[in-house]
């Protein structure tokens, strides 16, 4: 054929009428998705329809650098290839906030180039990413209407996506207060159980087994400790003592000194501690398990504080998992 015949689709041009009725209309779609994941697949989808592109990608700033948050490629193509091949022409519109047409490659026929298309998401002079599109010379050509449509497609695109960014971080802040909230209340049910508790019963172990067997509930703990500090003979003690479900027999009183670093710490300055693993514990200073028990995988405990010292401490084993315990178990026990 001859090439005015093979080369006639790279003449067109767009309805331009038609190009902005769409643009309306997907502007008010852009703030009716009621997520990102919803926002990211929808602009894919308006991006590949618009511009008729063979490839559309959605590029989003983060701290830790570019994010692929969604794509369309041929088969045999991924997203992550194209993102690297394109990386400087994202840099370039990082400096510039503008959108930019390239044809290549450059002495090529028309037919034999593509047209690629980069446009920044700008919202209230934040930059918060990219829209890609290109478009092989076999299928069509991309114009400087369509790099116009692209940029503006961009604008409502980020105004769209701020408002939800904002709308999902006060959400989260909200679901995070609840949590909190609750978390309060349930430490203040537990306070009061043991209130109750110890109200109605005066003999010493008692009070002590109540409260091991509360705080064995709560934490949904095999593995509990409760140790009192006799400081005129300055030992440690064993009042309540269960590992994996089973109580322990009570032990003979333990010089303070023959204890781990971590412990001498909780009894002088009355500091509670966490570690999640055995790798923590041993950097800690502490010795690995009591002759005659288990070696933990992670570790909590708090003092047992008196009026002007420390009584004791409450310690809490997993022996299951590392991490198990972090700063709002310590504040609870």
């Amino acid at each position: 054929l001859p090439a005015e015949r093979y080369t006639a689709h790279l003449q067109g041009t767009a309805n331009l009428q038609e190009s902005v009725e769409r643009l309306v209309d997907t502007g008010l779609r852009l703030n009716e998705q009621a997520s990102s994941d919803a926002l990211h697949a929808f602009l894919i989808e308006e991006v590949a329809e618009l511009l008729g592109a063979r490839r559309v990608l959605l590029v989003l700033e983060t701290a830790a650098g570019p994010h692929i948050a969604g794509a369309q490629v041929p088969e045999g193509e991924t997203p992550e290839a194209l993102l690297q091949v394109i990386s400087p022409w994202l840099d370039e519109a990082r400096h510039t906030r503008q959108a930019a047409l390239r044809h290549g490659p450059d002495g090529a026929e028309a037919i034999d180039q593509r047209s690629c298309l980069v446009a920044p998401l700008m919202a209230q002079q934040q930059l918060l990413g990219y829209l890609y599109a290109d478009l092989e010379g076999l299928y069509g050509r991309l114009h400087d209407g369509d790099r116009d449509l692209l940029a503006t497609l961009a604008a409502q695109a980020a105004v769209a996506l701020a408002n939800l960014r904002t709308q999902e971080g006060l959400e989260q802040q909200v679901a995070e207060r609840t949590a909190q909230a609750e978390q309060r209340a349930d430490e203040l049910a537990l306070i009061n159980s043991i209130q109750q508790g110890l109200a109605a019963r005066l003999d010493f172990q008692a009070i002590v087994d109540l409260v091991g067997d509360k705080l064995r509930e709560v934490f949904s703990s095999e593995d509990l400790s409760i140790r009192w500090w006799d400081d005129e003979a300055d030992t440690v003690v064993q009042l309540y003592s269960v590992e994996h479900g089973q109580h322990l027999p009570k032990g003979p009183p333990r010089p303070v000194g023959a204890t781990n670093a971590p412990t001498l710490r909780l009894l002088r300055e009355g500091v509670g501690a966490w570690f999640g693993t055995r790798d923590e514990q041993i950097a800690a200073g502490l010795k690995g398990a009591v002759p005659g028990t288990d070696w933990c995988l992670s570790i909590i405990a708090a003092p047992i504080r008196g009026t002007r010292r420390v009584l004791g401490i409450i310690v809490i084993e997993n022996h299951e998992r590392e991490h198990a315990y972090g700063e709002a178990d310590l504040r609870v026990l």
